[in-house]
């Protein structure tokens, strides 16, 4: 993970971008209105695009795919007009932009579990598990579901099994 940020910021400093990021609550609020992980994946990706495409007339928009190619497209237009040339295809992390791109979401997406982990007085675990749950419990015993609600992703399978959760 240290190498990741070290090479986020020289990134950040050569390349023109944009992050889009929902932190915990804003991320549960959204996927309680579109409950759907692609569509709210296709939204954000949009709202990142869509600065870069203004600022870049003439460039082409390359993504990895997640989904049928019309879910971000249909995202796309409701921001931009018009729409430029979007290729989308799985791996295209294999493309330098698009690793820079990833490089750069890892990135925020590690500075933003450390703020939640400092928030909550507890570490925090990535991914799925015994380590995941436990830690999940620790935060539940420390301040209840709503201290978990602000460092977690509610949907997920492994946070209906803690006490007192009715999801």
């Amino acid at each position: 993970s240290a190498r990741v940020l070290k090479l986020a910021g020289q990134i950040e400093h050569l390349l023109d971008h944009e992050i889009v990021a929902l932190d915990p609550p804003a991320y549960n609020s959204a996927y309680a209105e579109v409950p759907n992980l692609n569509s709210l994946l296709a939204r954000l990706h949009a709202q990142a695009l869509a600065p870069l495409i203004r600022r870049h007339q003439n460039a082409g928009v390359l993504v990895d795919q997640f989904a049928r190619a019309e879910v971000l497209e249909r995202e796309l237009r409701k921001i931009v007009s018009p729409l430029p040339e979007v290729q989308q295809r799985p791996k295209a992390e294999a493309h330098p932009a698009v690793a820079a791109a990833s490089i750069l979401a890892r990135a925020a997406f590690l500075e933003g579990l450390k703020q939640c982990q400092d928030s909550c007085g507890s570490d925090l675990h990535k991914g799925a598990g015994s380590p995941v749950d436990d830690a999940a419990l620790r935060v539940v015993e420390i301040g209840g579901l709503q201290l978990l609600e602000s460092v977690a992703k509610m949907h997920f399978k492994n946070t209906a099994k803690l006490p007192g959760n009715k999801a």
